[in-house]
């Protein structure tokens, strides 16, 4: 049931906004890792690839991550996870290359409750000691290498925003009270961090930290606008010292100006540009001597347009080409690839990601390899499949509701139809980018399914409200009130789909039955044609039909015969067939009844392959594709439940999940 798909992430997560370690390189400068909500994405800048989606099983918010330095680590990573009444903050410790989630450990309970982990720093020499620290004033050391032990515990002052582990026993934390705490911390086991003081450095929060290289200065950034470089010094005594030797005052607001309270300001050491580089509110970086004038500063375009909450220049050895990583509010990662100046610098790759689960999927019936999809940030994308690449967003339209169904009109190229979380239904025309609503919509949302006659000349949704509304679009602009289509049947109308070439309707319903019918032209009255109950009783695997796929298959005689596949809130599946006339029983009747192989998992999600011939179910248990009567496995369902499906051909299959990520899956070569 497994090993038959292999997958790639087509649009990745957007990364999270306001952290201080939301990003890293491995240390080969191989691979880059950033949070995204409860997900960690992999890249692969060098081949311009997203390599993973790292998805725990239970779902969670990830606050920080880091890779592992060291020989032979250069694929471990741990992530710390923000805790919650129910579950505890954890460290994750995962391995980039394979996927898996290695080992997880608890992170000590502090008040308050829950505790948010926002700060993480990793031991240079001294392999899987990890410090913690976030919201709750404290500085934990865990070990995620050796077996589960008590996390030795520092007190300080103030919440800590960021932290930076330098050679040995000595590390500094930022306060978002803007000062720097100086720590030692012994080897674990048994290590437990000790404050040695804490010292005035920003008049706001200190939102960066990072030593040089060798580590004897050490960079910060904070809220007040300010840079500055310290040097650390260690006594005869053994206590330590830092000394400010260098400092610049980046533009932007003043102290007095409200949008302060929104800044944020990341910094790195970058020796190919002169020796630092920062970032500036609207998304742009500065190049400085750090101990220069401020008049040696060097503005430097990135291409973003909102603030940026991580810079990570690329490691690498000596001859390498220099590459600059940034994670923005606009939602991209950004690649900068330069030379020996500021000057020289461009965009080698910028990464657009989903802000938000994507909830519906659909291929273009004109366009081969064009998708789009509806998400809960309000968006239509349109991208193209591009080989291995993430694919460029070639339209970003709509914004405020969540999108829950799209649909592209089957006569028009360019027409979509889009139904959101409130009930609206409306129509997108990409050529010009407007959109607009069609008529009132549904009394109570979200619209659970859209569907267009053959000709496009009829729009059919089903909402919350248990209607099902029909609609005539305008050629140019949308425009009357939708009918209330009366179907022969009891119960509220979960979804609906018109049959591909032929004026035949199948409408699900919440009392379990699937209802064919046929609809005169002019007409808001359904003719009953036939009415199927391919399902078991409620508590058996049965329950209201939430899911509905036309099917087309050639018999031999060269024929083409409808199929239909239903699905119950249960978890059960049934595939029905008949001609494309819906005669009464038994010309239309149950071919196949089953369930997939996580039983009593509900599915959210139906679609047949374009030849007719395998049938893939979407839900909570995963993705998987029925195919010659056997079950193949397509993606697990502990990596987040599926939302929506779509075929691009009959061997590539879309994927939208909980992750927030959408997935392309094709079919291993040689594997039937």
């Amino acid at each position: 049931m497994s090993g038959a798909w292999e997958g790639r992430v087509a649009l990745p997560p957007s990364p999270s906004w306001y952290g201080a370690c939301l990003g890293d390189w491995d240390p080969a400068g191989r691979r880059f890792v950033y949070v995204a909500g409860g997900t960690l994405v992999v890249l692969q800048p060098g081949e311009r690839c997203v390599a993973a989606c790292l998805v725990p099983p239970r779902r969670g918010r990830y606050t920080a991550v880091q890779f592992l330095p060291g020989r032979g680590l250069g694929s471990l990573l741990v992530a710390a996870r923000a805790g919650s009444h129910a579950s505890p903050a954890e460290v994750h410790l995962w391995d980039a290359l394979s996927g898996d989630l290695v080992r997880r450990v608890r992170l000590p309970k502090v008040p308050p409750p829950p505790a948010s982990w926002a700060a993480l720093g990793v031991h240079p020499s001294r392999p899987g000691e990890v410090l913690c620290a976030g919201a709750a004033r404290v500085v934990a050391l865990v070990n995620v290498a050796a077996a589960a032990q008590a996390a030795g515990v520092a007190a300080l002052s103030a919440p800590v925003s960021c932290l930076a582990w330098r050679d040995g026993a000595w590390a500094v934390a930022g306060l978002e009270s803007g000062r720097l705490a100086v720590l030692r911390v012994p080897p674990s086991p048994g290590g437990t961090p000790v404050l040695e003081g804490e010292a005035e450095a920003h008049g706001r929060d200190v939102q960066s930290l990072r030593w040089s290289t060798p580590r004897r200065q050490l960079l910060s950034a904070g809220r007040d606008r300010l840079l500055k470089v310290w040097d650390f010094a260690e006594d005869e005594g053994g206590a330590a010292a830092l000394r400010l030797v260098a400092l610049l005052r980046l533009p932007g607001c003043g102290g007095d100006s409200p949008k302060l309270a929104r800044t944020w300001v990341s910094a790195a050491w970058a020796p190919f540009l002169g020796g630092v580089v920062a970032s500036l509110e609207g998304g742009d970086f500065v190049a400085w001597d750090a101990g220069g004038p401020d008049s040696d500063v060097v503005r430097l375009r990135s291409g973003h347009t909102r603030p940026v909450f991580l810079l990570a220049p690329r490691p690498g050895r000596a001859g390498d080409a220099p590459a600059l990583a940034s994670l923005s509010m606009d939602r991209q990662v950004r690649f900068l690839d330069g030379g020996s100046g500021a000057e020289e610098w461009a965009v080698g790759w910028a990464v657009p990601g989903l802000g938000a689960v994507a909830h519906c999927l659909a291929p273009s019936p004109f366009l081969p390899g064009t998708a789009v999809c509806g998400g809960g940030d309000g968006c239509l994308r349109v991208w193209r499949l591009e080989g291995g690449r993430p694919p460029a967003v070639l339209w970003r339209g709509l914004s405020g509701e969540q999108l829950r169904a799209v649909e592209w009109s089957p006569a028009e190229d360019g027409v979509l139809a889009y139904g959101t979380e409130m009930g609206a239904v409306g129509c997108v025309r990409m050529s010009c980018g407007r959109a607009g609503r069609l008529g009132r919509g549904h009394t109570r949302g979200p619209v659970h399914s859209l569907t267009w006659l053959f000709d496009g000349a009829r729009l059919l949704s089903c909402g919350g409200d248990g209607r099902a509304l029909l609609f005539e679009p305008a050629a140019e602009v949308p425009r009357g009130e939708p009918a209330e289509l009366e179907l022969a049947a009891k119960g509220a109308a979960l979804c609906a789909q018109w049959a591909p070439e032929a004026q035949l309707l199948a409408s699900g319903h919440a009392c379990g039955a699937v209802l064919l019918s046929r609809l005169a032209s002019g007409s808001a009255v359904a003719e009953a044609v036939a009415r199927l109950s391919p399902h078991p009783p409620p508590g058996c695997g049965g329950g209201p039909v939430c899911a509905l796929s036309w099917g087309v298959v050639t018999e031999r005689g060269g024929r083409g015969a409808l199929r239909l596949a239903s699905a119950a809130a249960g978890g059960s599946v049934a595939i029905s067939s008949g001609p494309p006339w819906a005669g009464p029983p038994p010309a239309w009747t149950v071919q196949w009844q089953g369930a997939a192989p996580r039983p009593r998992k509900r599915l959210s999600a139906l679609a047949f392959s374009p030849d007719g011939r395998s049938l893939a179910t979407g839900g909570a248990g995963g993705a998987w594709v029925l195919s010659e009567g056997a079950w193949e496995r397509v993606r697990q369902g502990e990596q987040g439940g599926v939302l929506a499906l779509a075929w691009v051909s009959a061997e590539r299959l879309l994927v939208a999940h909980e992750g927030q990520a959408v997935e392309e899956f094709s079919r291993r070569s040689g594997v039937c």
